[in-house]
């Protein structure tokens, strides 16, 4: 046999153990895969699942509500009520009629005809107040002067909007609020957008047609509610919008502080006006509670439903999903340490949110460190696996929540200073900042004074909001 055939042979020979070298690679590379799929679906298997932490059960349980004519959760749907309807029978009927089509139909809906039935109208009051001005203090400056020289030319005399004056000043006059529906992320939410326009366009109103008296009074008024709210709202959204009305009060007290001057009856109210939030309505954690309803029905429900993901994306993540153990997880890790943020001391709570802050300001970047991630060499790191991805995609950034309340404190802070230079001569004033006891409590140091254009300021920790006053 010639050496070119033994080549030939000695190759085609090679070439065929190879194959099947490579075979039996590829087939047990394949038992390898397979047997480590059906491990992780074995011990993603409902059964496997946990129950659920008794603290979770206990915090889900339904609590008393208040007598409905006490409830400024009502008020807040009723406000935008047709004018022929009571706003406080109106709002009692909108949720009954959304609980019980929630009862029926399993879904947050309500209807145009809803609306009409239980409202006599679909959006009469944020329809009607289109017409008008608005300002946002928090992120604005000005508010009362941009507004008072818009309703200088054009007073406000419909019918209308001076019944939706009335019911603005009954609804601040209520004790207390609790929602009176399941929340959940579809929820149809109250008028707050309508009530804080509305607030602001009513002290406005009042501050062009009456004395000072009154107008210092109308805000006193709506600050004791908005504390209120604030204390006792059960829903972060309304923990905000209170925060963002008691903002907007805040400025307006600085605005006429610079454009007047104050008698010692003025100083005195607007000096009772100014205190610093207590620990109670500093502590917005309390409204934590029902963002982790909100977040359990997202996976009782929404995970399920094509509102949240698509029902393929569902059936792919259902076999590495354990819905208990999910819930567990973000309670103890994330959940509980966060309640705990309003009653951080301020110094220790700057540093948690420095640390704790992204580049995307809705989602926390904490969470990430305590969930544990998959290990390719521990297969039963992999149960729950759909649960430690979903995790730190809705964890709410509560974080930057809570900085905002505190943003709002020394926003007070910077009035009580304001007020307190408001007879100093412009050149002590420099001076006079830096021996003032209202400091700024993020740094220890004096405020910052542009004396060129009179501002006085802070860096917000919530970036979204204008930290500043004019002298």
């Amino acid at each position: 046999m010639s050496s070119s055939k033994k080549n030939t042979l000695l190759t085609n020979l090679l070439n065929r153990l190879s194959m099947l070298n490579f075979k039996k690679i590829i087939l047990r590379l394949s038992i390898l895969i397979i047997g480590f799929i059906t491990l992780v679906l074995f011990i993603n298997l409902s059964i496997f699942d946990e129950e659920l932490d008794p603290e979770i059960v206990e915090l889900l349980k339904p609590t008393p509500e208040p007598p409905p004519y006490d409830n400024a959760y009502y008020a807040l749907w009723g406000i935008g009520a047709a004018p022929d309807r009571d706003m406080m029978d109106s709002g009692i009927a909108f949720v009954k009629r959304y609980n019980q089509n929630l009862i029926e139909t399993k879904k947050e809906k309500v209807t145009d005809q809803d609306y009409i039935d239980t409202l006599g109208a679909k959006h009469f009051g944020s329809l009607l107040l289109k017409e008008y001005p608005n300002c946002r203090a928090r992120t604005e400056h000005g508010c009362l002067s941009k507004i008072n020289k818009i309703l200088s030319k054009n007073p406000i005399s419909d019918p209308d909007m001076l019944l939706m004056f009335e019911r603005y000043d009954s609804m601040i006059k209520l004790p207390t609020t609790k929602y009176s529906i399941k929340l959940t992320p579809a929820s149809p939410l109250p008028y707050y957008g309508l009530v804080m326009q509305l607030g602001l366009l009513k002290k406005v109103s009042v501050y062009q047609s009456s004395d000072s008296a009154a107008f210092l009074e109308q805000i006193n008024r709506d600050i004791k509610f908005w504390k209120m709210m604030l204390i006792k709202d059960e829903v972060l959204l309304g923990k905000m919008v209170s925060v963002a009305a008691i903002w907007n009060n805040v400025q307006l007290l600085s605005e006429y502080i610079k454009l007047h001057e104050l008698s010692g009856q003025d100083k005195d109210l607007i000096l009772d006006m100014i205190q610093s939030l207590t620990k109670e309505e500093l502590d917005i954690g309390t409204s934590f509670d029902s963002e982790f309803a909100s977040y359990n029905h997202v996976f009782l429900v929404y995970l399920k439903d094509e509102f949240f993901i698509s029902q393929n994306s569902y059936l792919a993540i259902t076999p590495f999903l354990q819905t208990n153990s999910t819930l567990n997880t973000y309670f103890k890790k994330y959940f509980k340490p966060s309640k705990t943020l309003s009653k951080m001391p301020l110094h220790r709570f700057i540093q948690y949110f420095n640390k704790c802050k992204g580049e995307n300001p809705i989602w926390s970047e904490c969470i990430k460190n305590n969930i544990s991630t998959p290990n390719i060499l521990n297969p039963t790191s992999y149960y729950n696996l759909a649960g430690k991805i979903i995790m730190p995609i809705l964890a709410i950034n509560f974080e930057s929540y809570v900085a905002r309340v505190h943003d709002l404190n020394t926003m007070i802070r910077l009035v009580n200073l304001q007020l307190s230079l408001k007879t100093v001569d412009k050149e002590l004033i420099p001076q006079a900042i830096k021996e003032s006891e209202f400091n700024n409590p993020y740094t220890g140091k004096p405020m910052d004074y542009d004396a060129e254009n009179g501002w006085l300021s802070f860096e917000c920790l919530d970036k979204s909001s204008v930290c500043k006053v004019k002298l």
